[in-house]
């Protein structure tokens, strides 16, 4: 699951991103009036990920069926598994393109790069956004001037703990530090041989890179300094050797993807995975779901800033010739999606927080959302966001993470190999 951002968007500073947010979790406002009625038999296109996964597809195809019934505008679902949907969507902007689009954050910078998106303030109008929005939460919206998506959900990537796993192996406190992290994996392992004490996602190299990173950063590492490759410095090194230690261990259980870690964690069969807010919302037994908790992830000297990526959902408009019933159409469903009516038991059965003005006044937070702003407020855009091609970078990222969680290379070696070929990249 990639979670990037544009390089404007490096310079917000995280904590103010969710200012205000302890005031969270209904649904979003409308960036429009009511659907009007002169759209009838319009035929527009809806792409994504959410109406192919189970637990939100019923969602999805109610946003379409309302909108359909409330304005006789049709609504045709073009969607993908999420490891599948941006290529889905950039392969169709070139041929059909899909009017309105649930994407990635991440992926804005590669889509807008290639001219790809409308530019929604000449779509709403540049004073209507900004009165609809807040300011630092619109801009990571924004790239070269033009408003080309509008966010939708803005949190981070963390550590989800499933608590009563933690407690059946004697645990009463998450840990802290990186020490303390691998004990408690070990106690669980000791205690509880059914259980995966962590189950980091090690498979398909195009989502190895955000749960990857984190742990690059939290032992000093990173991919980039200033736009060169540092992939290869002592951080980026010792965090490979960090989980290849997990790895010979038995605490992180190769070939492992962050779907099967999700069902595996829904069971009770995990005790640590990475996830998103979404977390809790994707586990349907209700004791089990009281016992998820976010982690923030632990450092490797006490008093550090924990590291977590930065993860969100945005709408896009995709450029294609449009009559101005079309247009009007597109317009009038992207402002569907953002109302509270519409969307709120969504945002709330997915503990999604909304990114609006209104939708962040609501109501209060719950203790679950209160602990993911405490972790998104020192959370960090994805490295690889600044970049059009993100993508091909995420990948040579992932290979050679894969490649170190199962043993094809030393973890020595996989941080060389992958600073050569992001060097060989740059050139």
């Amino acid at each position: 699951m990639r979670i990037q951002f544009s390089r404007a968007a490096k310079r917000l500073a995280p904590i103010a991103i969710l200012a205000g947010a302890a005031i969270v979790l209904s649904g979003c406002s409308a960036p429009a009036a009511a659907p009007s009625k002169g759209i009838k038999g319009v035929d527009i296109t809806f792409g994504g990920w959410g109406g192919e996964e189970g637990a939100t597809k019923a969602d999805f195809d109610g946003f379409q069926s309302s909108f359909t019934k409330s304005t006789g505008a049709n609504v045709q679902w073009v969607g993908a598994s999420y490891d599948q949907v941006q290529q889905q969507l950039a392969l169709k902007a070139t041929s059909d393109p899909v009017d309105v689009a649930q994407v990635d954050i991440g992926w804005i910078t590669s889509f807008a790069a290639k001219n790809q998106l409308e530019d929604l303030n000449t779509v709403y109008g540049k004073e209507t956004l900004a009165s609809l929005y807040p300011k630092n939460l619109l801009e990571l919206g924004q790239r070269n001037g033009k408003q080309v998506a509008l966010p939708w959900t803005i949190a981070s990537i963390s550590l989800v703990a499933n608590m009563d796993v933690l407690k059946a192996a004697g645990i009463t406190e998450v840990p802290k530090t990186t020490d303390e992290f691998r004990t408690d994996l070990a106690a669980i392992k000791a205690s509880q041989p059914g259980v995966i004490p962590y189950a980091l996602n090690t498979k398909t190299a195009g989502l190895v890179s955000p749960f990857l990173q984190p742990w690059i950063w939290t032992f000093g590492g990173s991919l980039y300094n200033k736009g060169k490759v540092t992939a290869g410095d002592e951080g980026t090194s010792k965090a490979f050797d960090y989980i290849d230690g997990l790895v010979k261990d038995g605490l992180v259980q190769k070939g492992v993807d962050i779907f099967s870690a999700r069902t595996l964690f829904a069971q009770g069969k995990v005790a640590f995975y990475d996830d998103a807010i979404i977390a809790r919302g994707l586990v349907t037994d209700k004791a089990r779901s009281a016992a998820v908790m976010p982690v923030a992830r632990p450092v490797v000297i006490s008093g550090d800033k924990p590291q977590s990526i930065q993860w969100g959902h945005a709408l896009v408009m995709f450029k294609k010739d449009r009559t101005k019933a079309q247009l009007e159409a597109a317009k009038e469903f992207m402002s569907w999606l953002q109302d509270p009516k519409v969307v709120g038991s969504y945002f709330t059965s997915q503990g999604l927080l909304p990114a609006t003005t209104a939708g962040l006044a609501k109501k209060p937070a719950d203790d679950y959302s209160k602990q993911w702003i405490a972790i998104t407020a020192t959370s960090r855009p994805d490295e690889t966001a600044s970049y059009a091609n993100g993508a091909q970078i995420a990948t040579i990222v992932g290979q050679h993470g894969e490649a170190a969680y199962n043993g094809i290379e030393s973890p020595k070696a996989a941080a060389a190999g992958m600073a050569a070929e992001l060097k060989q990249l740059a050139q």
